[in-house]
């Protein structure tokens, strides 16, 4: 069974170690820890603890009564089991009770299991005034 939970401070350098390993170096960043609220997925073995993924979510730089759905990764060993909605519908109920009316995220035309796990999440595809990601990106939005 996976558990999910709001990221400690000891997490930080395995939430940097998945990012690695997940993102490719084309994306020229890794996720900035200390914005936004972040959580991370652990799966208890025997005797070990073994990382599924993590995810978080952000206010918008732009938009007041947006959040941003700004990063999410899930470990190669857990994929295909919903965990991806897991975490798209707890960062959507943080950001409910927060009072954000809107929830938006992008993602690479490829990553078809992540725009597959936001449609079933009710997000749609839209197209901003202010593009903010790369060329070719996707971009959701989902009403609250």
């Amino acid at each position: 069974m996976v558990a999910l939970r709001k990221m400690l401070p000891g997490d930080r350098a395995h939430v940097d170690s998945m990012q690695r390993l997940m993102f490719p170096p084309s994306c020229n960043y890794l996720a900035n820890l200390d914005e936004g609220q972040w959580w991370i997925a652990t799966a208890k073995g025997e005797d070990i603890e073994r990382l599924a993924g993590f995810c978080a979510i952000a206010p918008s730089r732009r938009w007041r009564d947006c959040a941003y759905l700004s990063r999410a990764g899930v470990m190669p060993d857990f994929r295909g089991n919903g965990l991806q909605r897991r975490f798209i519908n707890t960062r959507l109920r943080w950001a409910k009770a927060k009072g954000y009316r809107y929830v938006i995220t992008d993602t690479a035309p490829f990553n078809h299991a992540s725009s597959n796990s936001l449609i079933g999440c009710g997000f749609k595809l839209y197209e901003p005034t202010h593009p903010w990601a790369a060329d070719g990106a996707l971009y959701w939005r989902k009403t609250l």
